[in-house]
């Protein structure tokens, strides 16, 4: 396998702390790859067509929303590209907190 994610591998089912974030804030989630997981995307995607792999332009109004575990436990944080910022840690089965700490690292 060589981590190719695609649009049909990112669900709500496999993914719902993505597609929750992703609901609130008015994103959308996208593939990167089987390793690292999809990431929710706000703003115009202007790198259509070059999925998985593009980077994603900074300062057009595009931030791309990671969620990332805490080592092999049940913590998460949400990391923001665009500003380099890390939310503070929440269960990997809490949305309401999920989405409190993509709200915390976003420049209004």
């Amino acid at each position: 396998m060589t981590g190719e994610m695609y649009a049909s591998d990112v669900t709500a089912d496999e993914y719902p702390l993505h597609f929750a974030i992703a609901h609130d804030l008015g994103g959308s989630v996208k593939p990167f790859d089987v390793y690292q997981g999809p990431y929710v995307v706000i703003g115009a995607d202007l790198r259509a067509g070059n999925e998985p792999y593009a980077i994603a332009p900074r300062g057009l109004g595009i931030v791309r929303l990671w969620l990332c575990s805490e080592g092999d436990g049940p913590l998460c944080t949400v990391y923001n590209e665009a500003t380099d910022q890390q939310s503070e840690p929440f269960w990997y089965d809490d949305e309401i907190g999920a989405i409190e700490a993509a709200r915390s690292i976003l420049v209004e």
